[in-house]
């Protein structure tokens, strides 16, 4: 009976060839993440930023439900808005407004979202008392050529329209 040895019959990949493919797979995977998920990361700014939006004015409506009229003060050109509050609680506002907070900036949100256009009259939402506003919209854009509409209707509804790129 003749026994046979065979020391170079070995099957399989070695551990150098292993780790060979896994480096490549991972140069490849980081190409890619980078390539396809910049899109992503784009609108997903873009989206953030409508949201904060959308949600201060939500604030604010409420705000002015409770006899004290609410304004964002938009500046188109700074690419910034920013909230204010009456003095006094009349339906007028002699005393005139305050800054509730720091003016909000849409570049906070990621290089590229800016605000394009605004509607309003003298790019003021003005909240009555009751909750009621101006008739208009906001649009934002971000490098991609995506945008975001947010409009208000006269009785404070608040919609917003998404035009995607990817």
């Amino acid at each position: 009976m003749k026994i046979y040895s065979c020391i170079k019959c070995t099957k399989g990949f070695s551990l150098v060839e292993s780790l060979i493919v896994m480096a490549i797979i991972a140069i490849m995977s980081t190409v890619a993440i980078s390539v396809w998920g910049r899109p992503y990361i784009q609108n997903t700014n873009l989206s953030n930023a409508a949201n904060a939006l959308v949600g201060d004015i939500y604030s604010l409506k409420q705000q002015a439900l409770q006899n004290r009229m609410q304004r964002i003060t938009i500046n188109v050109g700074g690419n910034t808005y920013k909230l204010e509050s009456c003095v006094d609680q009349t339906s007028t506002c002699i005393g005139g407004f305050v800054d509730v907070g720091s003016p909000k900036s849409f570049s906070d949100f990621g290089s590229g979202s800016r605000l394009v256009n605004s509607t309003y009259v003298g790019s003021i939402v003005l909240f009555q008392t009751r909750g009621t506003t101006d008739a208009g919209n906001v649009t934002l854009t971000n490098d991609r050529g995506s945008q975001i509409q947010v409009s208000t209707s006269i009785s404070g509804r608040v919609s917003v329209d998404w035009i995607v790129k990817k």
